[in-house]
């Protein structure tokens, strides 16, 4: 529908078709970025939920280096051609009519959320295979019975729930930082893990920044400065394709157990969005107050992110969803008992 309206668009000479026609892709975009990283963390093996995770960010990658291609002037960039250009959405849209019915519901709505056994059971043979699926299947079993007499929760119900504070403010953090998505680190996130990936990732854009804003300042001093600043904004980049660019979605996937997941998605889809937006309307301000020195807001924010997620975040590579949510539920337990320690020292110290 999106596609046909902004191609209609140009031969009509109605510019309202082209702004219903964004509207359109731009909910559709929306919507996809939140569910599609969701089912493929819900169909992926342990094992390889990390790689699986990365899906989105390799594809939204892929997709916008076809559009740059086929946008230069050589190819559809003349003005003739623009609606033809913006009309090219419908090509992964009829792809996607034609392959989607094929893949199986998740296993994890499946059994916990609806309850089918025999429907999970299918859509892991299809999966897994006939002989992969017991260990998956074992692990669903637990957090079914874990969540027994629960619902799935609303977004706003996961600023009420203390027990998912510290999931909450991790996923909100990292969404508000990430900017941009990154290249593909697939082969090194079942390596390192996630953990390692994302501290390291915003670590090395931090020390990119620094000289980045170095050799702005002082490019006139040595004709060899200006390569280097290249050299500065590739490794930033880089930087973030292996960490924050595809550790993100897996991350927002492992935090959450079943019945708030599709909840903390949408959160973190409109954090994202919402800090796109506002960063995009922002930064040439910035640029105009600090010139050069623009970039050190951004080593603030890459710091503080580092740091947090060093010293808050477990690693969760190879882990189930009922230990990592075991583990933040004892970093609340211990940040309660020692909130509730000094009280209890003044309550037994003599008079």
């Amino acid at each position: 529908m999106a596609a046909l309206l902004m191609g209609l668009s140009y031969p009509t000479g109605l510019f309202e078709l082209l702004i219903i026609g964004r509207f359109f892709s731009g909910i559709q975009a929306g919507v996809a970025l939140c569910v599609q990283p969701l089912y493929l963390g819900e169909i992926a093996p342990t094992a390889l939920r990390g790689a699986m995770a990365m899906g989105t960010s390799i594809f939204i990658t892929g997709g916008i280096l076809t559009g740059q291609v086929i946008g230069l002037k050589e190819l559809l960039g003349k003005e003739e051609y623009w609606s033809i250009l913006l009309s090219t959405t419908c090509i992964p849209a009829f792809l996607q009519l034609l392959i989607l019915p094929c893949f199986p519901e998740s296993p994890r709505y499946l059994l916990i959320d609806k309850g089918d056994n025999e429907g999970c059971i299918k859509a892991l043979k299809q999966l897994h295979g006939v002989d992969s699926f017991d260990s998956e299947r074992e692990d669903m079993e637990k957090e079914r019975v874990t969540l027994l007499g629960t619902q799935a929760k609303k977004p706003w119900e996961l600023f009420t729930d203390r027990s998912l504070r510290w999931q909450l403010l991790t996923i909100i953090m990292l969404n508000t930082a990430q900017q941009f998505n990154g290249i593909n680190a697939g082969m090194f996130i079942e390596c390192l893990g996630r953990k390692a990936l994302i501290v390291g990732g915003y670590t090395l854009m931090s020390l990119c920044c620094i000289l980045f804003t170095l050799t702005l300042t002082f490019q006139d001093a040595s004709p060899f400065l200006p390569y280097l600043s290249m050299a500065c904004v590739f490794a930033f980049i880089l930087s973030f394709g292996l960490g924050p660019g595809g550790v993100t979605n897996t991350l927002t996937t492992e935090l959450f157990i079943q019945n708030a997941c599709s909840a903390a998605y949408m959160i973190a889809g409109t954090i994202n969005w919402l800090n796109f937006f506002f960063i995009s309307m922002v930064f040439p301000f910035i640029v105009i107050g600090l010139w050069q020195y623009c970039f050190l807001v951004f080593v603030v924010v890459s710091t503080l992110v580092a740091i947090y997620i060093f010293l808050v975040v477990p690693e969760t590579k190879n882990k189930i969803f009922l230990e990592i949510q075991n583990e933040f539920q004892s970093r609340n337990k211990n940040h309660a008992s020692s909130t509730d320690g000094p009280g209890t020292v003044l309550l037994t110290t003599p008079l």
